[in-house]
């Protein structure tokens, strides 16, 4: 009983770990998308 609920806290990590880095992924374009928009608002003033 004990090994199944390791095996499924394993997947749980496997899982969750490439969606939580790919968020903070998106996270960080979205950040740099809105610094490149800001320079170039910037830059025309």
């Amino acid at each position: 009983m004990h090994v199944f609920t390791w095996i499924g806290e394993t997947l749980l990590f496997a899982i969750s770990l490439p969606l939580i880095a790919f968020q903070t992924f998106e996270g960080i374009q979205g950040l740099a998308d809105v610094f490149a928009l800001l320079s170039q608002y910037i830059d025309t003033k």
